[in-house]
């Protein structure tokens, strides 16, 4: 899936193609905010929604809000989501979506974290392509899981996040890549630190 990038919500119209996801944020300014955007994927594809941030002003939805309203079987759908109650594998049955953000001014006391979430075109259904976890990149494993046997493919896209090691062994320095698989983990290849000195 290629991702195109980060977008205030209350920038212009979101336009995805197939393949394509988009990250949506809040600015947290502090300032009044007030906007309703449209977001479209083309004809016969569908639209995935995710948060993986999501902490709006404590006060509740007559203070901060996100509103997601789409059509599905030929009724409206539409759903506020308020404080920390975030929007988790939304996915509609049509290329349409309105999202509205509201935010009152804060008061100096007031704080807000905001939310991050992703917009993908979701091209079959929900139930056959693995959607994104809850938390982008994080995955429900254990410590006592210290192998993968008989693992499931994951979707494109559906750990996009990398880091660079970078490792000293004795006097040498090498550099690996890895993916963050949850948090405070890592997935990289053994032989990264192996020393076979």
């Amino acid at each position: 899936m290629k991702n195109l990038g980060a977008v205030n919500v209350c920038e212009d119209k979101i336009l995805l193609g197939h393949g394509e996801s988009i990250i949506i944020y809040s600015n947290n300014d502090r300032q009044k905010e007030k906007c309703k955007r449209k977001v479209r994927t083309p004809k016969g594809a569908t639209i995935g929604f995710s948060c993986f941030t999501f902490n709006l002003n404590s006060a509740g939805c007559r203070s901060e809000f996100l509103e997601i309203s789409y059509k599905t079987g030929g009724q409206k759908i539409r759903r506020k989501y308020c404080t920390t109650d975030a929007p988790k594998k939304v996915f509609t049955s049509t290329n349409q979506m309105t999202l509205k953000y509201k935010r009152k001014p804060l008061k100096s006391e007031e704080c807000s974290g905001g939310f991050v979430c992703q917009l993908f075109t979701a091209e079959t259904s929900p139930d056959v392509a693995r959607p994104y976890c809850d938390g982008c990149g994080l995955v429900s494993i254990s410590a006592s899981d210290n192998r993968i046997v008989n693992g499931s493919a994951a979707s494109d896209g559906e750990y996009p996040y990398q880091v660079a090691l970078i490792i000293r062994i004795g006097a040498e320095i090498f550099s690996c890549g890895g993916s963050i698989i949850k948090r405070r983990w890592i997935l990289t290849a053994a032989h990264c630190f192996y020393d076979d000195r």
